[in-house]
């Protein structure tokens, strides 16, 4: 069985990070299966999916390994290019990725997942908008 869903995303600014895993687990529970693969994808070069423990400490030590990682300030070949600002974004996607899959299984109409695991969308451009597909 395949359940397709989509979301629209809103995002307010670089490095905003929106918890999934409420949404992906109504899918889940909604699709009647007890067992499977929830595979969640996202559409843009800027965007990333990965799974996070969900709170403010987590989200700011991820955000923060992207300020090591691909600095937003630093004068890139991106911007050579195309005159843009937002060369280091493509790099952060692109080191977590666009899409996330998932052991999945339902009890008692619940979503089972690890106790601390959150899907969770990052933005790593500035503000915009962007589609989930499930």
């Amino acid at each position: 069985m395949i359940a397709i869903r989509r979301k629209k995303v809103d995002t307010s600014r670089q490095d905003d990070v929106h918890d999934f895993t409420k949404v992906v687990g109504r899918i889940v529970v909604g699709s009647g299966c007890w067992f499977g693969l929830a595979t969640v994808s996202i559409v843009g070069s800027t965007v990333a999916l990965t799974t996070i423990e969900y709170e403010p400490g987590a989200v700011a030590d991820f955000n923060g390994l992207f300020e090591t990682l691909a600095p937003p300030d630093v004068h890139d070949a991106y911007h050579e290019r195309w005159s843009d600002d937002n060369g280091s974004s493509h790099v952060r996607a692109a080191l977590v990725g666009p899409s996330l899959s998932c052991r999945s299984k339902t009890f008692s109409s619940c979503w089972v997942r690890g106790k601390r695991s959150s899907a969770s969308n990052v933005t790593l451009d500035f503000a915009s908008n962007h589609w989930a597909y499930r």
